[in-house]
């Protein structure tokens, strides 16, 4: 085990950091799980998540603050306890928010927080049971290798709870994120 850290922090020392010339606007997609909690744990399931996200960093430099807007929506199983009428929930989520990364050095590797408000949007096929519209906070972090200057590819982890009791879920998954130019030329 000791060994694979090494030869890991061998390689991510010879690493060139392609981020140096990257541009401040970007955009990401991700995939991966939601995870209800609270009142909602016992009667809906875990589901897939897709997002997509736009941001701004405000600053070039190791610690890059900026802004993000984003949508994550989401599909879950609901289980009646009865076990007579199971249905589906849909859930939407749009966020806006803070984000601050942070440079690991000339490693190719990110950390970033993030954290802000979101909306919940939630409805099921038993729309009387399963409707939630509330707004409330997100927080969460991450990491990211970026292979390009242009493109990178990381985890995260992600918690959301509306103000009232309707909505709290953490999310993990996959994100890729891509650079965007602002001369119109492709990135190097």
């Amino acid at each position: 085990m000791r060994l694979a850290v090494a030869c890991a922090c061998l390689c991510l020392a010879a690493c060139d950091s392609p981020r140096s010339a990257r541009p401040p606007q970007w955009i990401e997609f991700s995939a991966g799980v939601a995870a209800p909690q609270g009142s909602a744990k016992d009667s809906v399931d875990e589901g897939a998540a897709l997002g997509v996200a736009g941001g701004y960093d405000f600053v070039q430099g190791p610690l890059r603050p900026g802004i993000e807007l984003g949508f994550i929506g989401s599909g879950q199983n609901v289980n009646d306890p009865a076990g007579v009428d199971d249905g589906y929930l849909h859930a939407a989520r749009y966020m806006a928010g803070l984000r601050l990364q942070a440079d690991l050095g000339e490693a190719p590797v990110d950390l970033y927080a993030r954290g802000g408000y979101v909306f919940h949007d939630a409805w099921g096929s038993d729309a009387d049971a399963f409707e939630v519209t509330e707004s409330g906070y997100y927080a969460g972090a991450g990491v990211e290798w970026w292979y390009a200057p242009w493109g990178s590819m990381g985890v995260y982890t992600l918690y959301s709870s509306s103000f009232g009791d309707g909505f709290e879920e953490w999310l993990f998954g996959l994100a890729f994120r891509f650079s965007i130019p602002s001369d119109g030329q492709p990135p190097p």
